[in-house]
C-alpha cells in the first residue's frame, strides 16, 4: 500500500492527465449517447475555485489541497 501512497504523492507532469481522460473518453454508453464530456482543470489560479465547488456540502476538505482536478459533465436529455 505504501508504493501506491508513494506513486499518488508524485508530481504528474502536464498533460499526463488529459491524455489518460482520451482513454476514458469512448468509455461505452446506452445506445452509445455517451452524454458526458471531461475537463481537467491543472491552473494553480482556478484550482481554489474548482475546489470550492468540491466543498459545496461541507465535505472534500481535502480539495483545496488538490494540483489537478478531473471534471465530469453530464448532459441531461432535452
Amino acid at each position: 500500500m505504501s508504493d501506491f501512497l508513494d506513486l499518488c504523492r508524485r508530481p504528474v507532469e502536464h498533460g499526463k492527465p488529459a491524455a489518460g481522460l482520451e482513454a476514458a473518453r469512448p468509455t461505452p454508453s446506452a445506445c452509445n449517447s455517451q452524454p458526458w464530456s471531461f475537463v481537467v482543470a491543472e491552473n494553480p489560479e482556478i484550482g481554489p475555485e474548482v475546489a470550492k465547488c468540491a466543498q459545496q456540502l461541507g465535505m472534500n476538505e481535502f480539495a483545496s489541497k488538490a494540483r489537478a482536478f478531473f471534471v465530469v459533465l453530464g448532459d441531461t436529455p432535452s
